[in-house]
């Protein structure tokens, strides 16, 4: 576990996510995620907000697939891979293994907006928040 290290937006990591399997009982396993929280929040805070990455394509809305020999800037995705950025949540920072790489500077802006978008960030209704 690397719980002190710098970890950078755009960074694709294998982290310990909690689940709920099958039989409805809580788990946990390693799974890659994208860390979307900026270097500053992540200096300042012992977790990170990060969103899902599922090697199971179904096509969600606003979900971007991810061709694992075109969308890394550096290091390797071992599978096509389907980004959620509907899935976000924050994890502490000492459940971070090992890092896969960074993103193309273009998906990690295509899922910041996808994420603004599903939040309606830009929206009207947002003043009121």
């Amino acid at each position: 576990m690397s719980g002190t290290n710098l970890h950078k937006q755009g960074e694709i990591v294998f982290m310990t996510c909690p689940f709920v399997d099958k039989t409805g009982r809580l788990s946990s396993k390693s799974r890659p995620v994208l860390i979307i929280s900026n270097e500053e929040y992540n200096k300042k805070n012992n977790s990170l907000l990060v969103c899902a990455l599922t090697t199971t394509i179904r096509k969600w809305p606003k979900s971007i697939f991810l061709d694992s020999k075109l969308c890394m800037e550096n290091g390797t995705l071992p599978l096509n891979s389907e980004l959620r950025p509907d899935l976000v949540f924050n994890g502490h920072k000492t459940e971070i293994g090992r890092k896969c790489g960074e993103i193309k500077e273009s998906v990690l802006q295509e899922a910041i907006q996808n994420l603004k978008d599903i939040i309606a960030i830009d929206s009207p209704l947002t003043k009121f928040i």
